[in-house]
């Protein structure tokens, strides 16, 4: 971020009072009675409170329900230029998907400020706004919010009324730390409004205004002492079972379970962590799990990584050498709740530090958005097309599709089932070809609908990985 930025500061001071007439009713008068009240009280909830907030920075205003939180933010809303409201009333009408709702910007960059505030679930992000549930809502509006105030590229103040109020407790305090992170050193400037003040330290704020019932607020600088909630940083690598991976299998999409595996490493929830003074209930469900396999006999990247190594006629004598000098990452999955948590790095750099080869490789459908494996310490290719598949995207653009409409298959199905349509039959020659030279007969035969699992194969751009240990 540019140095100027952090010049600006956003102030405000808060004059702000209560009226209560005296009542008309005549059962609220009965009641102002009975409670010694004489009606046409005036009650300042304000009085000249200072409000100062710097970018990069976050400010809490907690107190009980009803003791003036929304009126502060309000009147800094009123005070201040270029705000930005936290708001779900929009989205509740929006029939675009979670995806599409953030605006401008790659789609890695939507998808990484996506993750950060915990909607991270493939199905979620691919459903129309209106449908959400109302905490996947809430996280949707967070992060169209805070993505628009990053894409203007100047400085912004989001306000934030009730945060995470809509949560259940353990994703509010994963959402509290990652939105921590987001907002560190960046033009941000975050003012939240919440009566839950066990997430409070979490979101390490610089500082919070407490403001009790019938009393004038007070300001404290930055928290200090120790945090509290679950901190999936600090949770321990293990090893694991195969049990672990089909706990968390429902969370992985594009494959079944890997045809064999040699280890499986294991971040479990902590069963010893306490969250606000209640044990954590951690089920059987882990954080995330690492699947380490045996190398498959032919992938394509790896010949272009190692100029062809163990593409030899001698087909027993190469596979014996692959298998002595590579291992795969077969599987990496990470619970929806933890991802952007840093977990899968953690996880990639604990399987090479403890490799039994001397070269580990992966394959990634998600490489050219979500480069983990890259943070991790392993190397990208990026494989060029093969001929087949670059026919039939050709092909489709030919008769009017796009990559969008190959990966959702229903335009697909649709061109192909016009009868005499001679861009449907071409489409369709040029399916059976690339059929023919990506499905195995085995593949084939397992396959209920052969025409979508070539069409979303021809959109997949895979990216392959491989970390070396020790010089060929």
């Amino acid at each position: 971020m540019a140095s100027g930025l952090t010049n600006h500061t956003w102030s405000a001071c808060v004059n702000a009072k209560i009226h209560r007439p005296i009542p008309q009713d005549p059962e609220a008068g009965q009641v102002a009675a009975m409670f010694g009240l004489s009606g046409d009280e005036v009650e300042a909830l304000y009085d000249g409170h200072e409000v100062r907030i710097s970018p990069g920075q976050i400010v809490v205003v907690t107190g009980p329900s009803g003791a003036g939180k929304s009126v502060l933010l309000n009147e800094v809303a009123r005070q201040v230029r270029r705000v930005h409201w936290l708001r779900t009333d929009g989205l509740a009408r929006s029939g675009k998907p979670a995806v599409a709702v953030l605006v401008g910007g790659s789609l890695a960059e939507r998808l990484r400020v996506l993750s950060r505030c915990g909607l991270a679930e493939a199905s979620a992000l691919i459903t129309a706004a209106k449908h959400l549930s109302g905490g996947q809502m809430y996280r949707l509006a967070l992060a169209k919010t805070l993505h628009a105030a990053f894409r203007t590229g100047r400085t912004e103040l989001v306000i934030a009324d009730e945060f995470a109020s809509c949560l259940d407790e353990e994703t509010a305090a994963v959402l509290a730390r990652q939105v921590r992170k987001l907002v560190s050193g960046s033009p941000i400037g975050l003012l939240v409004a919440t009566p839950r003040s066990r997430i409070i330290p979490l979101l390490r704020p610089d500082q919070v205004i407490y403001k009790p019932l019938r009393q004038a607020a007070r300001t404290t600088g930055r928290l200090a002492g120790a945090r509290t909630g679950p901190d999936p940083r600090r949770w321990p690598i293990a090893e694991g079972t195969i049990h672990d991976y089909r706990a968390l299998s429902c969370f992985h999409y594009l494959a079944g379970p890997p045809a064999a595996h040699k280890r499986v490493y294991v971040i479990r929830r902590s069963r010893g962590a306490l969250m606000w003074g209640e044990r954590v209930h951690s089920g059987d469900l882990p954080a995330a799990v690492l699947v380490v396999s045996p190398p498959l006999p032919s992938v394509r990247g790896r010949n272009i990584a190692t100029d062809g190594r163990y593409a030899g006629p001698d087909r027993r004598a190469a596979i014996d050498l692959l298998n002595a000098e590579v291992e795969c990452i077969s599987r990496v999955v990470v619970h929806p709740t933890y991802r952007g948590c840093g977990l899968a790095v953690r996880l990639v750099r604990h399987a090479l530090a403890n490799a039994d080869a001397p070269m580990v490789e992966a394959l990634a459908a998600m490489g050219r958005v979500h480069p983990f494996l890259e943070r991790a310490g392993m190397r990208a290719y990026h494989i060029p097309l093969d001929e087949h598949v670059a026919r039939l995207l050709s092909a489709a653009e030919a008769v009017g599709l796009r990559g969008t409409d190959l990966a959702a298959v229903g335009p697909v199905k649709r061109l192909l089932a016009r009868r005499r349509s001679r861009a449907g039959a071409f489409l369709r020659s040029e399916l059976e070809r690339c059929a023919r030279k990506t499905l195995t007969r085995a593949w084939k035969r397992r396959l209920v609908d052969p025409v979508s699992e070539v069409c979303r194969r021809a959109v997949r751009q895979y990216v392959y990985y491989l970390a070396r240990r020790v010089e060929d």
